[in-house]
């Protein structure tokens, strides 16, 4: 119950927040399902930086959330009014003609997904969700300790963009880590709604559908909406950019620009990697659609105003606004030349390097020896990232943690590609293939890992849908063919998600099922339960091999050296003067 009336608080807040936002930026959609959907992530976004401005205020009770959401809501009462006629008593959308078996389709695949998802929010996070464990849902939970946002000098990643975790840190108050799965589902559900909008609008009907579909059977798409990581949040927030900044294109409506910046801003506050869009849409805003340079540079103006509240906390911590990167620009307080040169190693380390990995070398877990690679490796490995991620997926994910939620799919090769062979016709689909190319060059070029491909999906799965719509026509073999590996894949990723729901259901539905799951999957589960029960509350416990203190009810360091220079670790002259720093610190445990 707890947990129901929360997602309905947030929906409610959300919606009417969002809804205001829409009519202050005079930003108008003749849809329902645009207007909709708008309001929601628009609200969330706001709802986002008014938990971070409780925060900062150190107010961070129960009490204080509650009063807020109650205030939100009473000063946008009208959004929630329109919201509200929208969803009752609008009129349904003109939808476009699509086949009757397409529609259904849709319906079930997407619909299974979604059952698996909602089954998945009610886990307790496990064994993959290192992130979540790590920082996703620790360091909220560290806030609520502290009643406070507060530095936590040996956690780079607490300097992070936190839009979606203060999202994450309600949910945890009042419904504990499902909550905070939720609104990551939340996203997943918005950004299917903005893909079918974006569809309709500037596709076809049937292109949109097809499109959620093959996001729905995405492997790492469907792990991550039942869990609380925030790779959907920043998709979710770089479609609706994108299709505002389309609807503004055609119908020359200012107020669509503006909310195509606001909603740049929400996507900087998710991730740091958003700056690739803030870079990328003006130019393809210029060039392709057209638009007045002036209310280009408005946008942007406007997108760095809504998302600069993180990288001013992390400035005013660290001395860094995009801590930990950029050390050789910026420096950075507790970080230094060989922990920076150490973290770009590991990222440059994921998908192929100057000595590319076969199909064979994958199947007997054999990797060569990392050899950086040279500039035209590079562009050889960037041409063939498409096809390695569907033939050797592991080394674009943590290499010693394969399985299905690590995968893109063959869908993120094949429909792109047919979109190049059939054409791309109507400015709209020009503009969406551009964004997902030059996205792709980024991820490409940067750092190669399955999850922050995420956001190019929906543009790459539109083009190739309207492609395939398009061919089907002309061709009717195509459409069978297409319809087949669509079907391939659905019947691949789905029985592995379905067949998981019983030991799913009993660890969402049973306390003993939980415990039993939890000890299974987080080997560390055991000793931090033994140091809840028996140590202070007030006591600091240092974490050595280990990062994964969200079951830990008590303070934590992060203790081994590389995560931070906060432990004076080179001027311990022994053993003694070590134990002496930390005992002076507060810690008195230590988890190894």
């Amino acid at each position: 119950m707890t947990l129901m009336a929360f997602l309905i608080a947030l929906a409610v807040v959300a919606s009417s927040t969002g809804r205001i936002l829409l009519i202050l930026l005079q930003a108008q959609f003749p849809s329902r399902l645009e207007r909709v959907t708008y309001s929601a992530a628009c609200g969330l976004g706001i709802c986002g930086y008014a938990v971070f401005g409780l925060g900062l205020a150190g107010r961070l009770d129960a009490v204080s959330i509650v009063l807020l959401a109650v205030l939100l809501t009473l000063a946008s009462w009208q959004g929630l009014a329109a919201t509200a006629k929208d969803l009752v008593f609008g009129p349904r959308d003109k939808n476009q003609s699509a086949p009757k078996g397409l529609v259904w389709s849709a319906r079930i695949i997407v619909g299974l997904a979604l059952i698996c998802s909602v089954v998945a929010c009610l886990v307790p996070p496990g064994s993959h969700e290192w992130d979540a464990l790590s920082y996703h849902l620790a360091v909220p939970k560290a806030y609520l300790a502290a009643g406070r946002v507060v530095f936590l000098p040996t956690d780079h990643h607490s300097n992070f963009p936190f839009l979606t975790q203060m999202l994450f840190m309600a949910g945890i108050k009042f419904t504990g880590f499902a909550g905070a799965n939720f609104v990551h589902l939340a996203f997943a559900l918005l950004t299917g709604a903005g893909i079918l909008a974006l569809g309709s609008r500037h596709f076809s009907r049937s292109a949109g559908l097809i499109a959620i579909i093959c996001f729905a059977v995405t492997p790492v798409v469907l792990w991550e909406a039942g869990i609380a990581y925030i790779d959907l949040a920043q998709a979710c927030f770089v479609l609706l950019a994108v299709g505002a900044a389309l609807h503004g294109a055609y119908d020359k409506n200012p107020g669509m620009v503006r909310l195509c910046g606001v909603l740049i801003g929400f996507a900087l506050g998710v991730k740091t990697l958003s700056f690739a869009l803030l870079l990328l849409l003006p130019i393809v805003l210029i060039v392709v659609l057209h638009v007045r340079a002036r209310r280009v540079a408005a946008m942007v103006g406007i997108a760095i105003v809504v998302g600069s509240p993180f990288y001013i906390k992390s400035l005013i911590y660290t001395g860094n606004p995009v801590y930990p990167f950029a050390y050789s620009v910026f420096g950075g307080k507790y970080w230094g030349p060989p922990l920076a040169d150490a973290y770009r190693a590991e990222q440059v380390s994921y998908g192929p390097n100057a000595v590319r990995e076969s199909v064979e070398d994958d199947l007997a877990e054999f990797r060569p020896s990392h050899t950086a690679p040279g500039p035209l490796a590079r562009v050889r490995n960037a041409a063939l990232a498409p096809f390695d991620t569907a033939t050797v997926p592991r080394i674009y994910y943590n290499y010693n943690d394969p399985g299905v939620h690590s995968h893109l799919g063959m869908l993120f090769v094949a429909l792109p590609f047919l979109g190049l062979l059939v054409g791309l016709g109507r400015t709209e689909a020009r503009a969406c293939a551009w964004i997902a190319a030059g996205l792709y060059a980024f991820w490409a070029l940067s750092m190669q890992y399955t999850r922050y491909a995420i956001p190019i999906l929906p543009f790459a799965y539109l083009v190739g849908a309207q492609a395939l719509v398009t061919a089907s026509i002309r061709y009717r073999v195509v459409g069978i063919v297409g319809s087949a590996a669509i079907a391939i894949q659905a019947g691949l990723v789905l029985p592995e998600f379905v067949l998981k729901l019983p030991t799913q259901l009993r660890a969402a539905t049973n306390k003993t099922g939980e415990i039993e799951y939890i000890t299974r999957s987080v080997t560390v589960y055991a000793s931090q339960v033994w140091l809840n029960q028996n140590t202070p509350r007030d006591t600091t416990v240092v974490l050595f091999e280990e990062t994964r203190p969200f079951y830990l009810d008590r303070l934590y360091m992060w203790g081994n050296s590389p995560h931070s220079l906060y432990i004076p670790y080179g001027q311990f002259r022994s053993g003694k003067e070590m134990a002496h720093w930390f005992l002076q610190h507060g810690a008195r445990y230590a988890l190894v």
